[in-house]
């Protein structure tokens, strides 16, 4: 039951509790799988980096019949330590698509500056505030709404410095180099962004 929880657990761990706090679950079990070198977690191995074949030219349905995907076979821990990188690149995209849009309504605020006072309250009687519309946001309340959450330090808890913080500790242990061995150019270039590797 217990392995059965864990695959499900490192293949998809947004669906068994929120992201953020199955991130740090994994960490801890990531740190427990290397300080006691548990054998419930070491001798366990899952499907990781898919292998492509550059000779294969365009891939139809019935080849992809004939010859199914190729997977790695990777241990556990090193799933774990992946998805971790996988996270840190979902929160570095995160900041730069907010850097972008702040940059975008900095640049809309200037642009709407530069409209006679006249034109724009002309242009703007037209149209109605959407809060006069029944029913205007009722599902766009999300966690910040929700006191429980906002009081919940795991939801307050900046994930990319903890992600960065823990794997540049990892990343100076002696036994990296198992888990460096299985990095892809991306993952190497997410960790290199983020100031994991040097």
């Amino acid at each position: 039951m217990v392995l059965e929880f864990s695959a499900i657990f490192c293949y998809s761990p947004e669906l068994v509790l929120g992201n953020r706090f199955s991130i740090l679950a994994l960490c801890k079990l990531l740190e427990h799988g290397i300080q006691t070198n548990d054998s419930r977690l070491v001798d366990i191995s899952v499907k990781g980096d898919r292998v492509f074949n550059m000779n294969e030219g365009i891939r139809t349905r019935s080849k992809a019949a004939t010859n199914p995907d190729q997977w790695t076979e990777i241990p556990v821990l090193v799933k774990i330590y992946k998805l971790m990188i996988h996270e840190l690149s979902n929160c570095l995209d995160h900041a730069m698509m907010q850097k972008e849009e702040d940059d975008s309504e900095d640049e809309e605020w200037e642009d709407e500056g530069d409209m006679d006072g006249d034109g724009a309250q002309h242009i703007m009687s037209h149209f109605a505030p959407a809060s006069d519309y029944a029913g205007y946001d009722l599902d766009g309340q999300d966690d910040s709404d929700d006191p429980d959450a906002a009081a919940d330090p795991i939801s307050r808890m900046d994930l990319q410095s903890c992600l960065v913080q823990f794997l540049r500790g990892l990343s100076q242990q002696p036994f990296y180099s198992k888990f460096s061995e299985h990095h892809t150019a991306q993952e190497l270039q997410v960790l290199q962004n983020a100031g994991v590797l040097a």
